[in-house]
């Protein structure tokens, strides 16, 4: 299977500060190897 990146991800945003771990898991499980978070 090849490696899937989602390279445009806002986890720092306020609204996910108590849901990180699960969607870092929930993005595993669908395949995604890496994820960038990208600044505002």
């Amino acid at each position: 299977m090849p490696d899937f990146f989602d390279t445009h991800a806002h986890l720092d945003f306020p609204d996910f500060a108590n849901d990180v771990p699960q969607l870092i898991e929930r993005a595993q499980a669908a395949g995604i190897t890496r994820i960038i978070s990208i600044g505002t």
